[in-house]
């Protein structure tokens, strides 16, 4: 991590995230993929305050196949389904998906043009910009460079299609307001425990559902709130 991303209090690394959430980049076995779910409130340690979740990752759907429902349980899964730590940050212009996620959902070898592309108003700002080192990003083994906010890439994160900014070396996933605002999503918070919980708007299954009928993303091992704290 250079100094410019240690000096800026939004950068989240994964190893911080990770020590709160568990380790990430890891295949969908167990773990929820379907919305409605409750993700954490960070309580303690350097992240204090922020809105996290564990979810699953999918590359798009290939032509002809139909969009995952984010509120569907599914039974079958096409391709590799990554589970993915990510904090929530209405800030941001784009979510952000880290490159290790990436290259483990196989994207590196996948190149596929239909899930990558520059926005128009990027591609003026970089013409009449002057140079500058650009970001080493996942294709840097293959003599590949990329500026950070050259390429963003479509992927279906809980049933949720929506394009990613990929990230710095080491940098957390990141969820902002388009994401909840392309899944139809309502976002409150359980009063028992202050976490964060997902819903479909439109969904009446979901609106009948009491909180502790909510499925977690997060289960906090002790372990990990006691890393959290010393900040490990």
């Amino acid at each position: 991590m250079t100094p410019d991303e240690m000096a800026n209090p939004r950068f989240i690394t994964r190893t911080a995230l990770n020590a709160v959430l568990g380790d990430d980049i890891i295949p969908h076995h167990l773990e929820i993929a379907t919305i409605p779910c409750s993700g954490l409130r960070i309580s303690q340690g350097a992240l204090t305050g922020h809105l996290a979740w564990r979810f699953v990752v999918r590359l798009p759907l290939a032509p002809g196949q139909s969009k995952p429902n984010p509120h569907q349980h599914y039974t079958h899964h096409a391709g590799r389904s990554i589970v993915t730590n990510f904090v929530l940050d209405t800030a941001s212009s784009y979510c952000v998906i880290p490159q290790e996620c990436l290259a483990a959902l196989g994207y590196n070898k996948h190149r596929q043009p239909v899930s990558v592309y520059t926005p128009p108003d990027v591609t003026k700002r970089l013409k009449s910009s002057k140079s500058r080192p650009g970001l080493r990003g996942i294709w840097a083994e293959a003599g590949e460079e990329e500026e950070e906010e050259e390429k963003l890439v479509s992927l279906d994160i809980q049933g949720v299609r929506v394009k990613c900014r990929i990230g710095q070396r080491g940098e957390a996933g990141k969820l902002n307001a388009q994401f909840l605002i392309d899944g139809g999503l309502h976002l409150c918070f359980d009063p028992r425990t202050s976490d964060p919980v997902l819903f479909v708007i439109s969904s009446h299954d979901d609106s009948r559902l009491g909180f502790s009928q909510v499925p977690r993303t997060v289960i906090v091992s002790t372990w990990n709130r006691v890393r959290a704290v010393i900040g490990w």
